[in-house]
């Protein structure tokens, strides 16, 4: 009740004074202590004198107790010191409350209600039924956190949308950004989209741009006003027009605000970023013509002198002579260190191997969130049927 009660004032001042309004009135003349009573008043006076103050007492302790473990105020960073001291973004708008801030270790929980509030790499952010907040990332991205929902900033060009639903204005700069979720990943280079994650079920509606969607078995790409679902009792990746999910979204976006100053402050600092060199994880092409043979696999080879410890792993993807999605798959950074024989088999699923095309694009990204060191790889090959 204290926490509701002074919520507006921050307990920024003494708050004796307003316990002790909500008291009963005190009788001077009543004797500080002992078992006699002043003319006129019975020993019940006495009594309830002792009672009242003990009462007082005990909610100036409440109050203290109240004081020290108070949710911090958000600390309020300069604009001109805006670019040194963000660790990964800030907030850019809050609306209906504030926002909880859990700690990489769950250890502490924050209840934020400003803006200007540094984001932290692996910090959780959570809305309630009735909030949202608007996140500007270090990079320039910004993201809208709607109501009931959890999101944790894994990496400059990463996030984890762990349930709820977000929509992603990303800033172009040459390097993917990724969102996670428990269903699969979503990838792009700088486009706009709606992510919701519900009942594990994860939908992805794109309003401009292109975005890459994918789980463990498959992907496929979706051009503006494309919407596709993925989950466990998804059967598959499939692509379509949805009028309604564009217009719906549209309709949440504008249901948050931000804070004007701030975002401007947010957007010079993001802007100052911008000419720094950033290195970007190189991602190779390989073109296999495989004529009228089926393809049951892929083989990829790599130089033994070009692996160093905690190497990172790499994504396939394969696409047909059209460019159209076939599969995917991964090979895991440990391979290039436990291989004796520097080459990996990845098979392909039976949907891959009946694609009718002569022309395979093999695309090999590499994973910069599974280690530190790349592999250099040398070829890859398709392997076909006798």
């Amino acid at each position: 009740m204290l926490h509701r009660g002074f919520s507006r004032d921050r307990l920024v001042a003494d708050m004796t004074s307003r316990v002790m309004m909500y008291l009963p009135d005190m009788d001077p003349e009543l004797p500080a202590c002992g078992h006699e009573s002043a003319p006129g008043h019975s020993e019940t006076s006495s009594y309830l004198k002792f009672l009242v103050g003990g009462v007082a007492a005990a909610l100036l302790l409440v109050a203290g107790l109240t004081w020290l473990s108070w949710p911090t105020r958000a600390p309020v960073i300069p604009a001109s010191n805006q670019a040194e001291e963000l660790l990964s973004g800030t907030i850019l708008g809050l609306t209906n409350g504030g926002i909880r801030v859990i700690n990489p270790d769950g250890s502490m929980e924050r209840y934020v209600t400003d803006t200007r509030y540094p984001l932290e790499r692996n910090s959780r952010y959570e809305t309630d039924e009735t909030s949202g907040a608007v996140l500007g990332l270090e990079d320039g991205t910004q993201v809208r956190l709607f109501e009931n929902s959890s999101l944790t900033i894994t990496s400059s060009r990463s996030v984890r949308l762990e349930r709820g639903s977000a929509y992603f204005e990303v800033t172009h700069n040459g390097d993917r950004f990724r969102v996670k979720t428990p269903e699969g990943w979503i990838t792009v280079m700088g486009t706009a989209f709606g992510v919701s994650v519900e009942n594990g079920r994860t939908a992805v509606t794109v309003i401009n741009g292109m975005v890459q969607v994918e789980n463990d078995t498959n992907f496929v790409l979706l051009a503006k006003d494309e919407h596709t679902e993925m989950g466990s009792a998804v059967a598959s990746l499939a692509v379509k027009k949805n009028e309604t999910a564009v217009a719906m979204w549209l309709s949440k976006i504008r249901s948050l605000e931000v804070d004007r100053k701030v975002e401007e402050e947010w957007i010079r600092a993001a802007g100052s970023r911008t000419g720094r060199a950033h290195p970007v994880r190189a991602e190779r092409v390989f073109v296999v013509d495989v004529g009228s043979r089926k393809v049951t696999g892929l083989r990829l080879e790599w130089r033994p002198d070009s692996v160093k410890p905690e190497p990172m792993g790499y994504s396939i993807y394969i696409r047909d002579g059209s460019l159209k999605p076939l599969a995917k798959g991964y090979v895991p950074g440990r391979i290039f260190t436990d291989s004796p024989s520097a080459t990996f088999d990845l098979v392909l699923p039976i949907n891959a191997r009946k694609n009718g095309s002569s022309l395979l694009h093999i695309s090999v990204v590499p994973d910069a969130d599974s280690g530190v060191n790349i592999t250099e790889l040398s070829e890859v090959y398709a392997l076909t049927e006798p």
